[in-house]
């Protein structure tokens, strides 16, 4: 498969299983961005989950598809 990557988006309950994923998917040879790191205060602090109900907020939706449009464009040339 040509132009094929998984990108892993930040979650902060499931940093271990994302980890595990990560860790056999690259074993397979496959590409993988991981934006696990993203998620967490010391990046944008609270602006990065909406106020109420910790889903990413409208920046860290900004900042992952700006990450992956980067990683996607250097990775494939896309």
């Amino acid at each position: 498969v040509k132009n094929f990557a998984v990108a892993l988006y930040p979650t902060g309950s499931a940093r271990a299983l994302h980890k595990n994923l990560r860790d056999t998917l690259r074993e397979e040879n496959l590409t993988v961005f991981d934006y696990t790191l993203i998620h967490g205060p010391s990046l944008l602090g609270d602006s990065f989950h909406l106020k109420y109900d910790g889903h990413p907020s409208h920046f860290a939706n900004e900042l992952y598809s700006d990450l992956l449009i980067h990683d996607l464009r250097k990775t494939f040339g896309i």
